[in-house]
């Protein structure tokens, strides 16, 4: 009896932190099939619910479908992949950036299992670093015009 007890406060425990966690948590077979996703998840990506984030399949959201080749291949040779930065689509077409974080969840052979991590939408960050790189960049041609010589009038 106490030890079921001890279990379902384990599970409460580790269900209130899964759901309740301000970045999107996922687990996703090698294929790309989302095993698991959290309700943060869901809304990052623009799922309505869960059931519908674990439907998809993670390589449609991927805008270049290189980029997921590519984290793929950093997560098989180094096996924790960190701050990933990529445009992802969401069904109604909005492109979001994200970062990924996750590692690769391996047998003992060393095969790839699934993968595990978390998504943070930055997307708004990417917009004001870009913002502030234009304005940046008028800045200086501002102060080049304003060093040269004015023309000699005729």
């Amino acid at each position: 009896m106490r030890a079921e007890k001890s279990l379902s406060q384990s599970e409460i425990r580790y269900r209130s932190l899964f759901d309740g966690v301000p970045v999107g948590l996922y687990r996703t077979s090698p294929e790309g099939q989302l095993l698991d996703g959290n309700p943060e998840l869901a809304q990052i990506l623009g799922y309505s619910s869960r059931e519908d984030l674990l439907a998809m399949n993670t390589e449609v959201t991927y805008v270049n479908r290189e980029d997921r080749e590519h984290w793929k291949a950093l997560m098989e040779q180094e096996g924790v992949v960190s701050y990933f930065e990529v445009q992802m689509r969401k069904p109604n077409g909005e492109i979001i950036w994200v970062s990924n974080t996750g590692r690769a969840v391996k047998d003992e052979e060393g095969q790839v299992l699934l993968y595990e991590g978390c998504l943070v939408d930055v997307t708004e960050q990417k917009r004001k670093s870009e913002e502030l790189k234009r304005y940046r960049e008028a800045s200086r041609g501002v102060g080049r015009a304003a060093d040269q010589e004015p023309e000699p009038s005729q």
